[in-house]
Order: structure tokens, then sequence, then C-alpha cells
């Protein structure tokens, strides 16, 4: 069987290929990999836009680079707005900060943690969706919006760092 996922030493059942328990990423083989590929809306939206011509490599790639930019150029932003002496602060989501410093402080830990999380599963080549739900979001589930917009942020921030790997 060709791994397309890292084993990190499993061992081997009698009868059943690799055993998995929590400590390991699944393990797919070729022909379930293509299967799925067959199967993956994302994969077939792109391919659709490809052949109409409307998405290629080079825009995917200036993308992830502008994305990249962008989160680092967030990040900066808020490391030089923690020590400006803020007295009001109205972020884009939910009503404004009573207190300037600790929101700045939360929402850049909240960034920081969502590419902690989601290299080490690109790293580790863990699925998405189980990274996810393995993640500890506790600290960050009272910020404003976070139910509708983290999982999407989450997975935005696995792509880029998948596509960052390959370079």
């Amino acid at each position: 069987m060709s791994s397309v996922m890292k084993l990190r030493d499993a061992p081997l059942g009698e009868d059943h290929g690799p055993m998995l328990t929590g400590e390991f990423a699944p393990i797919f083989d070729e022909q379930e990999l293509k299967e799925w590929e067959e199967k993956d809306p994302i994969l077939r939206l792109r391919r659709y836009l490809e052949r109409e011509t409307m998405w290629d490599a080079d825009q995917e790639a200036v993308l992830h680079e502008e994305a990249r930019k962008w989160v680092d150029a967030q990040v900066e932003a808020l490391e030089s707005m923690q020590t400006s002496g803020l007295e009001a602060l109205v972020p884009g989501h939910g009503p404004s900060a009573s207190d300037p410093d600790a929101a700045i402080i939360m929402t850049r830990d909240y960034l920081a943690y969502l590419r902690e999380v989601m290299g080490a599963a690109v790293e580790d080549l863990t699925d998405f969706d189980v990274a996810y739900e393995e993640a500890d979001w506790s600290r960050f589930e009272h910020l404003p919006a976070f139910e509708e917009a983290n999982r999407v942020n989450a997975y935005g921030v696995y792509l880029s760092m998948s596509d960052e790997a390959l370079e």
C-alpha cells in the first residue's frame, strides 16, 4: 500500500493494514485518493475554472502570496497598535472594545494560533477536518463572529500553508 499521509511508525494489524489510533493521521492508498479526487467539490470547481481559463497556477501563486502578505501586515499592524495607547477600538465584527489593548492582543494571538495549528497539520499531513476538530478553540470562542468565520479562516490558512509547503 502506498502511503500518502505520514504513518508515524503506526503498527500494522494482521489482516487490516495499518492500525490507527487517535495519535496517527489517517492513511489512504492511491486508489482511495484517486476516488476522492474525482468527488472532491473543491478540486472539481478548480478543474472547471481551469478548463474555462478562469484560473491557473500563476493566479493561485499570486493569491497565496497576497494572502500571506495580508496576514503578515495585519499581525504587524496589531503589534504596532498594541503599544500606541489607544483609547477606543471599533473592530470589524461586534461592539467596540472596552479594552483595546486586550482586543488587539487576543486578535494577534488568534491569528498566530491559526498559523500554529494549521501549520502543524500541514507539516504532519493531517487532514484539515481532523486538525480542525482536534484544535482547542475554547480560548477564542467568545470573539465576535467566531462561530460564523473560524472554520473558513482556518481552512484558508490551511490551504495557504499547504501551498507554502510545496514551494
